[in-house]
């Protein structure tokens, strides 16, 4: 029973009224529970470095491994929630390369005291700690294969090198802009797909990294000599009501929200238009895109293959996780291509990376069936697309 008392500053009411349902859901590919916090940096370094070279991922610490209710004790004393956060900070610095900076919160239930540390999906193509590669698989943060940490690197440099603005020298620049305004567009554009938990909390965190991202970009010289820094502290703003507007009962407190994300979505995608799009027309980097593509596309028909086989032994969640990773991959490569982007691509595309969302119950194998249909008929429309172009 939630206690009659008013909840201090320092606690988040969104997520405090969602922890239960957070708890009851299980430890995941995008939530991780910790009992206390560990005395080892390692330990906690290791789930956020996981997190960060996989997905965006939230950490509850004051909760059991079978998600039940534990707390954390002297959490009421400012002084112990700083050390706490300075702990992080320090594991983040330290133990975790390169730097990752995740969002710290603090959320009640009943009256236990859970931590909550929202890791973004870095923008590093894998993360240490302990100067071990690691990644999240379901429920375990697991060192990386060597196979995996080449793969990764390999896609991460052609990526990278997709944004050629005129001039050379600010190409790491634009290259990071285009990559944090494609991650806005795609949040953004999927929102309403994303209302409800934990895909709205993981929405808001993506939201809120990139707000400290665009905020970084705007205070840089080549953002002032472009003349974009107006703009970009703007949709920086913008994105801060996203994230700090609380939802109330009723649908206008949704609309008032969902009109913040689409201001957001329009400005982003103008900017974008503007500055990145109107920079880059390179026969070249339009042959990387496609052969990007190209590879996606077979990693998604190789999985499909053998999603009956991954379901039937259990495994639809990580089979939902590759699907919607392809999915992603396929998004951004899209919006690199800027005029040219295939709207029947993005929208296999982003069917494919919403199908993380779906939500698995005991039905009789129903909710597993629509799963697998939703996987078949996306790996055939992609087919359909390679084969027409």
């Amino acid at each position: 029973m939630q206690s009659d008392t008013i909840d201090p500053e320092w606690i988040n009411k969104e997520i405090s009224e969602q922890l239960s349902i957070m708890r009851n859901r299980g430890e995941g590919q995008s939530l991780e529970f910790k009992e206390n916090f560990p005395e080892n940096g390692y330990d906690l370094g290791k789930e956020i470095a996981a997190f960060a070279s996989t997905n965006l991922g939230i950490i509850l610490i004051g909760v059991s491994d079978e998600g039940e209710l534990i707390g954390l004790e002297k959490m009421d004393n400012a002084k112990e929630r700083d050390k706490i956060c300075q702990r992080i900070e320090g594991i983040c610095n330290n133990n975790v390369k390169p730097a990752i900076t995740p969002i710290v919160k603090f959320a009640k239930e009943k009256d236990s005291i859970v931590l909550v540390i929202e890791v973004p999906r870095g923008k590093q193509p894998i993360y240490y700690a302990g100067n071990k590669p690691y990644v999240r698989h379901l429920s375990t943060s697991r060192p990386a294969e060597p196979h995996e940490v080449i793969e990764r690197v390999v896609e991460w440099s052609q990526t990278a090198k997709l944004t050629s603005p005129t001039n050379p020298e600010n190409r790491q620049f634009f290259s990071s802009l285009e990559d944090t305004l494609v991650n806005v567009i795609i949040f953004t554009d999927e929102f309403e797909k994303r209302q409800v938990n934990p895909w709205l909390e993981e929405a808001r965190i993506e939201f809120e990294n990139s707000a400290e991202l665009l905020r970084q970009y705007a205070s840089d010289v080549i953002a002032m000599k472009e003349k974009i820094d107006d703009q970009l502290y703007d949709l920086a703003g913008i994105l801060d009501k996203a994230v700090s507007h609380r939802l109330t009962l009723g649908s206008e407190s949704w609309k008032v929200l969902l009109g913040f994300v689409k201001e957001a979505n329009h400005k982003a995608k103008i900017l974008k238009a503007d500055f990145i799009d109107a920079k880059t027309n390179n026969v070249q980097e339009q042959q990387e895109i496609e052969n990007l593509k190209q590879k996606y596309i077979r990693k998604l028909s190789e999985l499909e293959g053998r999603a009956n086989s991954m379901a039937e032994d259990g495994r639809v969640q990580e089979m939902q996780h590759q699907a919607s990773d392809i999915g992603y991959n396929l998004l951004r490569l899209n919006h690199f291509a800027g005029k040219s982007m295939n709207d029947e691509l993005h929208n296999v595309a982003r069917n494919l990376h919403l199908i993380e969302t779906e939500r698995i119950y005991i039905d009789g194998g129903k909710s597993i069936f629509r799963v697998l249909s939703m996987l078949q008929e996306q790996t055939s429309k992609l087919k359909n697309l390679v084969s027409k172009s």
